[in-house]
C-alpha cells in the first residue's frame, strides 16, 4: 500500500511525503517513508498544479542543512511523544493545524462527481470526517475523496 501526504500553505504544496507499506500475509513487514520539502526551489514543472517553496513564500533563501536539522529535531520530538503514549496531545496538535477545518469547501469523488462539505476532523484510524451541505456525515479513507484545488491565477 502506498500513500502520499501534502502540507499546504493556502492551496499550494510546500511539503510532501510518500509512504509505502509491505505486508507478509496480514503482518506489516516494513514501511518506507520519503519526505520532500520545497526549500529554495523557484521553478517547478508546469504540469504540477500547485507547488511552492519556502523561499517563494518568504522571499528569502534558506540554509538547507539548517532546515534539515530543524526538521529532524521536530520529527524526533513528535516520535518521542508517540513512544511515550502522548496520543491526545498529538491528536490535539494535528487537529489545531488541520487545513480547512470547519470551512465549507469543494471536494471530488474518484468518479469526478463534485460535492461540498465541511471537514469536522479525522478519526484515529484515518478516515476524514466530512459534513456535507445537506447535513449528512461522510467518512472517507485515502483516495475516496479529494480537495478541489483552484487553478493558479
Amino acid at each position: 500500500n502506498c500513500h502520499s501526504c501534502f502540507l499546504f500553505f493556502k492551496f499550494e504544496v510546500i511539503f510532501n511525503n510518500y509512504i509505502e507499506h509491505n505486508y507478509s500475509g496480514t503482518t506489516l513487514s516494513r514501511s518506507l517513508l520519503g519526505i520532500g520539502i520545497n526549500v529554495n526551489q523557484t521553478e517547478f514543472d508546469p504540469t504540477l498544479p500547485n507547488p511552492v517553496s519556502m523561499a517563494q513564500l518568504t522571499r528569502r533563501r534558506y540554509d538547507r542543512r539548517e532546515v534539515l536539522d530543524t526538521f529532524e529535531r521536530c520529527m524526533l520530538a513528535r516520535y518521542e511523544q508517540l513512544e511515550h503514549g502522548d496520543r491526545e496531545a498529538l491528536q490535539r496538535d494535528y487537529r489545531e493545524r488541520m487545513y480547512a477545518l470547519g470551512e465549507m469547501r469543494p471536494f471530488r469523488y474518484p468518479d469526478g462527481t463534485l460535492t461540498r462539505g465541511v471537514i469536522e476532523g479525522v478519526h484515529p484510524s484515518g478516515e476524514l470526517i466530512l459534513r456535507h451541505e445537506d447535513g449528512s456525515l461522510g467518512e472517507y479513507l485515502f483516495k475516496e475523496i479529494e480537495f478541489v484545488i483552484p487553478e493558479k491565477g
